[in-house]
C-alpha cells in the first residue's frame, strides 16, 4: 500500500535483496525494480515462489553468507 520507491536511492548501505524466481504474489519485475533503485545493490533470485526462506532456506542462506563474505573481505559484487 505504501510506494516508497521514490525513496530507494537514499539508502547508503550494502543491499542485497533476494528474490523468488516464481513469486506470484511479487514479480521478479519488482525486484529488480527495487535493487535497481538502492544504489550499488546486488539482486539474486532463488528457485521457488514467494517465501525464499521458507522454500530454499539452504539456498537463500548460502546467498547471504556469500553477500556478508564479500562484504568482510572488501569485494562486494553490487
Amino acid at each position: 500500500r505504501d510506494d516508497i520507491r521514490d525513496r530507494l536511492g537514499e539508502i547508503r548501505v550494502p543491499t542485497l535483496v533476494i528474490h523468488g524466481e516464481q513469486d506470484v504474489p511479487v514479480p521478479l519485475e519488482r525486484g529488480a525494480e527495487i535493487a535497481a533503485g538502492i544504489p550499488r545493490a546486488r539482486l539474486e533470485t532463488v528457485s521457488g515462489g514467494h517465501q525464499s526462506n521458507v522454500d530454499r532456506p539452504a539456498e537463500t542462506s548460502k546467498l547471504i553468507g556469500e553477500f556478508l563474505d564479500s562484504l568482510s573481505s572488501g569485494d562486494a559484487r553490487h
